[in-house]
């Protein structure tokens, strides 16, 4: 139990912090931004936990799936709307608002699952604690990082990389409804980097790594990075050639 809660921890929270990470250095949110956040997050992942059921129910069984994959599509598509300088910080809070809430809706049921056997509790609580240590420690590693470059190109880039990612992970949830055929796997690096190890949930959070990815699921990370470094650019020529970008 212990050592699935540290999986499961670095795989909802990983993603979480090195999200918050981003909106701290690319967009600086102010305390009022963050408020706004935490409350939308909070009801967004209240209703997905009290709905789950319901939800699931719809589409053939699917329903749960298919609103997976519509608020993945729409928190990648606020990200690219956030490299608009004119409402950056309002399409930033509305993309992560989706992708934290699906996180801690997944880990919460995995909660009220098994956080009622007073047996199992402990290695929760302890699993708990060392997955939230590892996800911070990596995130902070990453501001340290990035912090020189929060204004840059660079930074833009790795805020889209970092979207896409998550929104590829509606491949599998679509290949789960019968939409994309399940394909072999292209090729095997779990030899070299497990999917379950730390480094695994590091570089699935930022490229989204998958140790045995299919074809459709390649094509669909190199289609959503390529627009969105299209993009990046595009916003990035733009306000250079603004008044405020001229005056910068």
């Amino acid at each position: 139990m212990l050592i699935n809660t540290v999986i499961l921890m670095l795989r909802d929270a990983l993603p979480i912090a090195l999200l918050m990470s981003f909106l701290l250095l690319a967009f600086r949110l102010q305390r009022k931004t963050l408020v706004v956040l935490l409350l939308s997050t909070a009801i967004t992942t209240a209703l997905l936990v009290l709905l789950r059921n319901s939800v699931s129910e719809t589409f053939d069984g699917a329903g749960y799936e298919w609103l997976t994959v519509a608020l993945l599509l729409i928190a990648y598509l606020f990200a690219l709307l956030s490299l608009d300088f004119r409402a950056y910080r309002s399409s930033a809070i509305i993309a992560a608002v989706p992708v934290i809430s699906l996180h801690l809706a997944d880990f919460m049921l995995y909660l009220f699952a098994f956080g009622s056997h007073s047996e199992r509790l402990p290695g929760i609580l302890v699993g708990s604690v060392l997955g939230s240590g590892i996800s911070l420690s990596l995130a902070m590693l990453l501001v340290v990082l990035l912090s020189p470059y929060r204004t840059t190109l660079a930074m833009k880039s790795l805020w889209v990389l970092f979207m896409a990612a998550q929104a590829s992970g509606a491949v599998p949830l679509l290949q789960q409804t019968g939409v994309i055929d399940e394909s072999v796997a292209l090729w095997d690096s779990s030899v070299i980097i497990s999917d379950a190890s730390e480094y695994g949930h590091l570089l699935k959070a930022l490229l989204a790594y998958e140790s045995q990815p299919d074809l459709p699921y390649l094509l669909t990370w190199l289609a959503l990075v390529g627009l969105g470094q299209c993009m990046v650019l595009r916003h990035h020529f733009l306000f250079r050639s603004s008044p405020e970008g001229a005056s910068s």
